[in-house]
């Protein structure tokens, strides 16, 4: 298998296959994953062979979220387990379906998407916003610490602590 961080691969009836190809991670983001899916996706925008994308997961998982070590020195790392799990439907009822919207008028499926996009374009990044500034405040800081390290150590956190 590649050592890409992710995979595509276009079938003809124009379903594009996105995979987080970092199997023995359990596909937890890095920085190189995250490049390569927004890429991919990107790249997805700008196919007009393209009329869905399915995303799936290399291996037994199809994400541990995030790859806690990637935030760490390279002496500070151990065996980077990640830090939680998304869950994933079946795949064959999946590509099913996405078969069969990929069949449906490309420019309706846009200006669908567009308009369900746009319900909730500004929560998002009124969201995103907030949320940034919240990482940015709290990276860093005692409590951040302790969750990173009692992470590693397989431990619960003591933030009493803190206090």
């Amino acid at each position: 298998m590649s050592d890409q961080p992710v995979l595509t691969e276009l079938d003809d009836d124009g379903v594009l296959l996105v995979s987080w190809n970092r199997p023995r991670k359990k596909n937890a983001f890095n920085d190189p994953q995250w490049d390569g899916f927004r890429d991919a996706l990107n790249q997805a925008r700008e196919n007009d062979a393209v009329s869905v994308v399915v995303v799936t997961g290399a291996g037994d998982d199809f994400s541990a979220v995030v790859d806690l070590s990637s935030f760490m020195s390279a002496e500070d790392r151990d065996d980077g387990q990640p830090n939680g799990y998304f869950g994933c439907i079946d795949a064959l009822f999946t590509f099913d379906k996405a078969r069969e919207i990929a069949q449906w008028p490309v420019s309706a499926l846009r200006a669908t998407k567009r308009t369900l996009m746009l319900a909730h374009r500004a929560g998002i990044e009124a969201a995103r916003k907030v949320e940034d500034e919240g990482m940015t405040q709290l990276a860093g800081s005692p409590a951040n610490v302790e969750a990173i390290q009692a992470f590693l150590e397989k431990r619960k956190p003591d933030f009493k602590k803190l206090r």
